[in-house]
């Protein structure tokens, strides 16, 4: 591609981008509240740690678009330093969530940028991207990470923590349009309603699609260097479509089964135990104090504890900016 094209594709990129923040800012709760604010459902679900489960599964997903693959296979440190890479996955998906709006709109810069000098070609024969050029801002690549993370949390909260029913969903999904926009998702780009979604999903997650190529399987096979253990195998083939599974070799039977219902019943009895507002993330809590000291309000003494801690030491589960 030629030097003129390459500046007319990024001034596209840009222009998306900025329509997207356009309609953050608009259908955020408000500022110190952030993008979807305490009344929302995605609160509700991402302040429990058990979503954190469904990452395993999110990313195999996401490893599973030719593209996307290639990309993370050429430009990222992420089979070498997963640890790393996870905590910080996490620290921008709390700052996305449970941000401000600046906040979080700082994360979307940061992400935009990133993904900027992120391009390539796909050479996986076998493949339905097989010889096709991209880039990591184009709409279709930034549209399947965004859906990819949210589609497996749904289902650990749903069976972990309370059933989801239609009218939930429904409005799950409004809010996560808004969060697929803060990462350069136009809205016209995602489908319109939750049905349509729904058709598109199983379309876009068949084999027409998705392919499971050596480059993926290389980058499993060091994500799971040295934390082979039945739970997280389990976990990483929970929420996979069967043909994503089984390109990854990854058994699904009664074992795996018994091994999942097992770990989401016991949560699910934690979770009967435990009050919600001791077992919240702290990205959670730091929302919650931000916002009530936004209103001139006074947190909860479990809120107020909880920012304590992350003033002490460094702790996993926090927002990274405030």
């Amino acid at each position: 591609m030629g030097r003129e094209a390459r500046v007319a594709e990024a001034a596209g990129d840009r222009e998306a981008f900025e329509r997207c923040l356009a309609y953050v800012r608009e259908k955020s709760a408000n500022e110190t509240a952030g993008i979807y604010g305490p009344a929302s459902i995605t609160w509700e679900i991402m302040r429990e740690p058990c979503v954190l489960l469904a990452a395993p599964s999110a990313v195999l997903l996401q490893l599973a678009h030719p593209a996307i693959c290639d990309g993370v296979s050429r430009y990222s440190s992420f089979a070498k330093d997963y640890a790393g890479r996870a905590r910080r996955t996490f620290t921008t998906m709390y700052d996305l969530v449970f941000g401000s709006v600046a906040a979080a709109t700082k994360v979307s810069h940061t992400l935009f940028a990133m993904h900027g000098r992120i391009r390539g070609t796909v050479d996986e024969p076998g493949s339905p991207w097989h010889g096709r050029s991209y880039r990591a801002n184009e709409q279709e690549l930034l549209r399947w990470v965004a859906v990819t993370l949210p589609v497996c949390v749904n289902q650990v909260f749903d069976r972990a923590v309370r059933p989801l029913d239609r009218a939930d969903r429904e409005r799950l999904y409004a809010e996560q349009k808004v969060g697929a926009a803060a990462v350069g998702v136009l809205p016209e780009v995602m489908p319109a309603t939750l049905a349509t979604f729904e058709d598109w999903y199983l379309r876009a997650s068949s084999p027409e699609h998705l392919h499971v190529g050596d480059k993926a399987r290389a980058l499993f096979a060091a994500l799971q260097a040295g934390r082979k253990s039945l739970v997280l195998r389990t976990l990483s083939a929970a929420f996979l479509p069967a043909h994503v599974r089984e390109g990854y070799g990854l058994p699904f039977g009664a074992r795996e089964k018994a091994v999942l219902a097992g770990v989401l019943g016991g949560l699910r009895a934690g979770n009967r135990v435990l009050p919600r507002s001791l077992r919240s993330v702290l990205a959670f809590h730091q929302g919650t104090l931000r916002v009530a000291e936004g209103r001139g309000a006074t947190a909860p003494w479990t809120t107020r504890i909880a920012h304590a801690l992350t003033r002490v030491a460094p702790l996993p589960t926090t927002l990274g900016s405030p």
